[in-house]
């Protein structure tokens, strides 16, 4: 039977920290024991010049224990904990006023766990470095107690009761730590190691646990490394309480019962836990953790063990500012990636930060989830390595250095969860496929969303995306919110350029508003699942052969104004998606862009030389209405054909140029349109800027802008090459057409035009048109049962 025991670490009151700024004078004071122990003393015995080896202290089973007035080790010398047979942990006060400053190594003769306890502070200078085969746990807290009983206080060591239990039964199972007001850790340790020419910093030689808990903890160009261990970076306030569980890998820590945390800072850092087959763990608690200045977090395998798990909890903000958070397993990899999960009030990106779970090899990524009340991304970087965007990923990527390899894993799922997301300046969340592995999907879930412009022609938003020359098929992208906006050329998207399918675009809100373009125009605000070709820098195309998803969206309301278009296309090899849309109150989709022309749209279809079928568009709710230029449009502009459009709905309102419209533009058929409107159809109007706009389309050298056929509004099929128009089918009980207001199938090509169907009892035209028309194929048919 295991028996179990319990180890504390209690702080009793906080001390302010000194910053260290006479750190060199106490690091010239050296080690001197202090007589807490009495007969029982720490001895130090200079081995030469630059060694000291520490022994004596008082042994209670596999404890040994060690108590100093002062401990300092000064810039290139070491200093040795001398480990006795039958010792499992090594326990370190320092009782005097002064924080301890590791300059030179530390270490341990053997493979004893080593706990450095001053309440005052540690810190370890540049040139630090640790000699330790078992954990290495410091902690500024006041006090380590044993059990119920037992205490060994850095404060008050004369309360101290060194446990004379059976030791072994002691640290076996579970180890409780107890802290109460702490002063601050430091690590700047970062050095070039002479023998092998490699930065290193505070390491341990794998599968052990580095733990630093203290009040404000300092990663100052500090680097820690524990292959396949655990790295537990902690900063806590007063009256806390900390517990560490008995791991094969160590020690894991429990925060459960601190109710206020101090701060983490991380800057121009590295926190790396990988081995040569697996990752290790890396979690890090604290009030206000900031990753900065180029810093990187990693936990990743590079071989057939997992990777490690990345957990980071703030109560109040994790900022990461220029730095990067991997989870990845790397390219020869077989085992699955590590998880990563962020908790914390608000989640803050700044100037191309990264976090992404990711697999480059046949593993799995591992998930990446983040639950904060607050989500801002934003930021651009240029520098001498080029252009990097601001991401929150969960890819699969290929990646070659001479051999073929593959990635064949599938992208981990990547999960959003806050009160408000806000992406700006280029910042996007993605998950995406380059290879052979299957996309993770993509969910957020937020109160708020807020999308807002691009950066350099990349536009902030979420994606879930298969890349060129990828085989596996695309995740899912699912957001459900109350509101969601998309403004200035930001997007949300599905999309392929590869042999792989798109995932799935689903989206549930309450208000959903997509309005505006890019500053230059070219870049709509979007919510789009598309199959595309991608012009590569050679100048040839890579058409993408997989099909694309179909959007979902279930809203009250939804607004498409200024520009903005919700668009399910194909421009390449692949079946386009289909568009499904269900307002409880209102669809409106209105105006033009100021800046290109381009109408306001709810578009599907085939464009010029595509191969795959376009896709349909069904909408469903009480009240549509499409005004000053805007389009409803499933289009073929190749030679297969478009997709149709069904609008279930009370009432259609189209005014001022509000089209809703099926065209073909080469041999593929247009498609049908059916409109059941329970209370009316209603068309008045033309579109005054339509010349203007059309006008302004003629200038745009390498694209067309999305605009009408002509200024009318209208509900309307057209073929203009060699494909037949669509029918159209109107049922309602009262249709008004006037104004210049227009219902046609016509066919200005080779095409027949199609029929026309309207089943109203009640008409009225007043300067309206019905018609059918062609100019050389077979005229379509009106069948008015009224």
């Amino acid at each position: 039977m295991k028996s179990h025991s319990s180890v504390f670490i209690v702080s009793l009151t906080f001390f302010l920290w000194h910053f260290f700024t006479n750190w060199k004078t106490q690091a010239n004071a050296q080690i001197v024991p202090d007589n807490t122990l009495g007969e029982e003393s720490s001895v130090v015995n200079s081995i030469d010049g630059l060694k000291d080896q520490i022994e004596g202290g008082a042994i209670r089973g596999s404890n040994l224990f060690h108590s100093f007035q002062e401990f300092n080790i000064r810039e290139g010398r070491s200093v040795y904990f001398v480990n006795p047979n039958g010792i499992k942990n090594i326990l370190t006060r320092i009782t005097g006023n002064n924080p301890s400053s590791i300059l030179g190594k530390l270490g341990v003769d053997g493979g004893a766990n080593l706990f450095l306890v001053n309440p005052q502070g540690v810190f370890f200078g540049p040139n630090a470095s640790l000699d330790i085969r078992g954990s290495f746990i410091a902690t500024t807290a006041n006090e380590i107690r044993l059990g119920e009983n037992g205490r060994f206080s850095a404060t008050a060591p004369h309360t101290s009761n060194l446990l004379s239990v059976e030791p072994s039964a002691l640290f076996s199972n579970q180890l409780e730590t107890q802290a109460r007001g702490t002063g601050t850790i430091i690590n700047q340790s970062t050095h070039i190691n002479r023998s092998t020419q490699e930065e290193v910093g505070l390491e341990l030689p794998g599968e052990q646990t580095l733990a630093l808990v203290g009040g404000d903890l300092e990663i100052d160009g500090g680097r820690i490394k524990v292959p396949q261990g655990r790295v537990e970076l902690g900063s806590i306030g007063n009256n806390s309480v900390v517990r560490l569980n008995r791991t094969d890998k160590g020690y894991d820590l429990d925060y459960s019962e601190v109710d206020n945390f101090q701060d983490v800072n991380i800057a121009s850092a590295t926190i790396d836990t990988r081995g040569d087959e697996g990752g290790g763990d890396i979690s890090i608690q604290g009030r206000r953790i900031t990753v900065t200045e180029f810093s990187e977090i990693r936990g990743s395998t590079n071989g057939s063990q997992s990777g490690g798990n990345i957990e980071i909890t703030a109560a109040e903000v994790v900022e990461v500012v220029s730095s990067n958070i991997f989870s990845s397993v790397r390219e020869k990899a077989t085992a699955n990636g590590g998880n990563i999960d962020i908790q914390t009030q608000g989640l803050i990106l700044r100037d191309a930060s990264v976090i992404a779970a990711e697999t480059f090899g046949e593993g799995n990524a591992g998930n990446l989830t983040v639950h904060a009340t607050d989500i801002e991304a934003r930021g651009f970087l240029v520098d001498e390595k080029g252009f990097s965007l601001t991401n929150v990923i969960a890819t699969g990527v290929q990646v070659s250095d001479g051999e073929e390899r593959v990635a064949t894993g599938k992208g981990g799922t990547l999960t959003i969860e806050t009160q408000r997301l806000s992406l700006q300046d280029g910042s996007q969340i993605d998950t995406s496929t380059f290879e052979e592995g299957q996309a993770g999907n993509l969910i957020v879930r937020a109160k708020e969303i807020e999308l807002i412009g691009e950066e350099d022609g990349f536009s902030s938003g979420l994606f879930a995306s298969v890349q060129a020359e990828a085989n596996g098929d695309g995740g899912d992208l699912t957001v459900e919110t109350q509101r969601l906006s998309i403004q200035d050329g930001a997007l949300v998207g599905v999309f392929t350029i590869g042999a792989g399918d798109a995932g799935e675009l689903n989206i549930k809100a309450n208000e959903i508003e997509v309005t505006g373009r890019s500053e230059d125009g070219t870049l709509p605000s979007t919510i789009s699942a598309s199959v595309q070709q991608l012009e590569e820098l050679d100048g040839s195309i890579s058409r993408s052969s997989g099909n694309g998803g179909n959007i979902s969206i279930e809203t009250d309301s939804l607004i498409i104004r200024d520009g903005g278009i919700v668009d399910a296309v194909t421009e390449a090899d692949g079946t386009a998606g289909s568009i499904s849309i269900r307002a409880n109150d209102n669809i409106t989709v209105s105006g033009f862009s100021s800046i290109s022309g381009d109408s306001s749209a709810i578009t599907a279809g085939t464009e010029s030389g595509a191969t795959g079928v376009g896709g349909s568009i069904q909408i469903t709710t009480p009240n549509l209405n499409i005004d000053n230029g805007a389009l409803i449009t499933a289009r073929s502009g190749s030679d297969f054909d478009g997709g149709n459009i069904f609008l279930n709905i009370d009432t259609l309102n189209l005014t001022t140029g509000g089209q809703v419209l099926t065209s073909s533009f080469g041999s593929g058929d247009g498609g049908t349109i059916e409109v059941s409107a329970r209370e009316g159809i209603f068309i008045s109007g033309i579109d005054s800027n339509f010349n203007e706009r059309e006008e302004l389309g003629m200038t745009i050298a390498d694209r067309e802008i999305e605009i009408g056929s002509s200024p009318e509004s209208a509900i309307a099929s057209r073929a203009r090459d060699e494909g037949n128009a669509g029918s159209v089918t109107l049922n309602t009980p009262l249709l008004r057409v006037e104004d210049r207001g227009i219902v046609t199938v016509s066919s200005f090509g080779t095409g027949v035009a199609g029929s026309l169907n309207v089943n109203a009892p009640s008409i009225e035209l007043n300067n309206g048109t019905l018609a059918a028309e062609t100019s050389a194929g077979n005229e379509g048919n009106i069948t008015i049962d009224s």
